[in-house]
């Protein structure tokens, strides 16, 4: 544990952590644990909390530092504020004073697109993620500011900087975490009280199962072809950063596991079949790499295949002058973009590579390949040029 300096500045403080009981949440408390502190788990789940606070307790006395180990566990929905209010009412004595909040609580519902989403999972998304988040910062904020110490430590995500499709709702809420975040800095910043946000990217926990609503497969295949982040590389910066000197407050950080490069740039998932793209100076990614470079700029394109076909087809699709897309209709467009007209023949080629290897190569020449959400409805995968 020598990597966070001098951690005799975590004994003996109070840290309350929400979504405690697993996931980030949970690696967060242990690490407290050990090093130290005292921990308020609060969470939904009150079989899990019991089972976090065991392992917070043994945590501690392994850590060997003879301070803090104490553990208080709070059944918590942050979408009620009787549970938020009863949560500080509840606290026990040791407890009154909470130098450290971490605003962990949070989760994504669905891939569904905008006119698609489910009512009542925009409302379990932004109660959660947004208002749940306001009301206990609020809560626990006044009694900081009157001692003119504290830390808050906000989750937010790479998603609060980047819209992706699918994910509408979840991005609108860590975009508000972040303006929330930084709106607070503001107001603070005559004050000894530091706030702060750890924005992950990629991170395996039960995260994803909850998004696919308990499809594990899906939720696995998220993963695929990349080694994500773990709870604990998230608790380690959390750690880190409630850590640093009392004059230094970390604003943010965003973190990326090796192979992912924004909410969407990441390594191809098919690992296994990384070996057997076809090469750069190949036939097969010459002519794909020849017909991209002799397109318009701001050309599209769209890819089609057979699932194990041994040949697919790449389209070129220039967009027409704004203001003309509505009309002459076609797929629509990427994350918002115009329409896109349909391609006709002539500005297509076969290629001799699956789909998804035409997919890969699509990506190593910059673009940004979006799966349909309806296969039956928008039949080709849609290609964009990344900014640079």
């Amino acid at each position: 544990m020598s990597s966070f300096f001098d951690t005799s500045r975590l004994h003996d403080k109070v840290v309350v952590i929400t979504g405690a009981s697993g996931g980030i949440g949970r690696s967060t408390a242990l690490l407290f644990s050990r090093l130290g502190a005292n921990v308020i788990l609060a969470a939904r789940r009150q079989d899990a909390l019991e089972s976090a606070a065991k392992e917070c307790v043994q945590a501690n006395k392994e850590g060997g530092s003879g301070k803090g180990g104490k553990v208080h566990t709070a059944v918590v929905d942050v979408r009620k504020r009787g549970d938020i209010e009863g949560l500080k009412a509840g606290l026990p004595d040791w407890a009154k004073n909470v130098d450290i909040l971490v605003n962990n609580a949070g989760l994504v519902l669905g891939v569904d697109k905008v006119g698609e989403i489910d009512a009542d999972e925009i409302d379990v998304m932004v109660q959660t993620n947004v208002v749940g988040l306001i009301h206990l910062t609020q809560t626990f904020l006044r009694d900081m500011k009157a001692r003119n110490s504290g830390h808050i430590i906000m989750l937010g995500s790479i998603a609060g900087r980047e819209g992706y499709a699918g994910g509408s709702i979840y991005t609108c809420t860590k975009a508000a975490v972040r303006s929330f975040t930084q709106a607070m800095q503001k107001e603070l910043v005559e004050t000894n009280v530091r706030v702060s946000e750890v924005q992950p990217g990629m991170v395996e926990t039960d995260f994803s199962v909850t998004r696919f609503r308990g499809d594990e497969s899906k939720a696995k295949d998220v993963y695929k072809g990349i080694q994500p982040l773990t709870g604990e590389d998230i608790a380690e910066d959390i750690v880190w950063i409630a850590n640093r000197k009392p004059h230094v407050n970390v604003a943010e950080t965003l973190i990326f596991p090796v192979g992912q490069a924004s909410a969407f740039v990441r390594k191809a998932k098919s690992a296994s079949t990384s070996n057997l793209l076809p090469k750069r100076d190949s036939p097969a990614h010459n002519s794909v790499a020849d017909f991209v470079r002799s397109s318009n700029p701001a050309a599209r394109f769209t890819l089609e295949g057979e699932p194990d076909g041994q040949e697919a087809r790449l389209c070129r699709v220039v967009p027409p002058p704004p203001g003309q897309a509505r009309a002459m209709g076609g797929a629509p467009g990427i994350a918002g973009m115009p329409a896109q007209p349909p391609p006709n023949s002539g500005d297509c080629i076969n290629v001799a590579m699956e789909v998804k290897d035409l997919f890969a190569t699509m990506q190593g020449l910059g673009f940004f390949c979006q799966l349909p959400h309806d296969p039956k409805a928008t039949p080709h995968i849609r290609c964009e040029r990344i900014p640079q």
